[in-house]
């Protein structure tokens, strides 16, 4: 350090300040490399297919269960395979999840089965394993899904007396549809 004391006070003051310069030069770097990542990694994450297996209910004169598969991501996927742990005897809803093998799912495209829940089930366990259509990057998703809830949903019809059986169907239909909007 004898050489920076024998240095005039102009020359301290230009080696002091270019030195700041590189350090904030380098951190200016560094958090433009930090940022340009990060947004890389949310255009990715918001581009990429999110396909989710999930129960939906119709009121059609009672409730109706549906399993539903779909893509709410941004990109199309292919998936792999659709697992569950559960038991399902009825041939027609082993053979819906069988089909996705190596099938293709739109953005926004959804497919739907019937879905006979017992009154003593009360969890389902599924497992979806898919690729990204534009990067081949694979997801393996589970999702455990809380049938109990579905035990105690109660349908009320009203049949009015003033109306015939048309009129008080008709009624009902539209009851229905309302309750969507909710």
């Amino acid at each position: 350090m004898n050489w920076f004391v024998d240095l005039n006070t102009s020359d301290k003051i230009t080696i002091i300040s270019s030195s700041v310069t590189a350090i904030i030069s380098i951190a200016s770097v560094w958090i433009a490399l930090k940022a340009l990542q990060t947004t890389k990694n949310s255009i990715v994450e918001a581009n990429r297919p999110y396909v989710v297996i999930a129960i939906e209910t119709i009121d059609i004169g009672f409730y109706a269960k549906y399993l539903v598969v779909k893509n709410y991501g941004n990109t199309g996927a292919y998936i792999k395979s659709i697992k569950s742990k559960h038991d399902f005897s009825d041939k027609y809803f082993s053979n819906f999840l069988k089909d996705f093998s190596d099938k293709f799912i739109a953005p926004g495209q959804s497919f739907i089965t019937y879905l006979d829940i017992q009154q003593n089930e009360s969890h389902m366990q599924f497992e979806i394993s898919y690729t990204d259509s534009n990067s081949n990057k694979e997801y393996k998703e589970t999702f455990k899904l809380d049938t109990s809830l579905y035990k105690h949903h109660v349908h009320q019809t009203v049949n009015m007396s003033n109306l015939g059986d048309l009129e008080n169907t008709l009624n009902n239909i539209f009851h229905a549809q309302s309750k969507t909007r909710l």
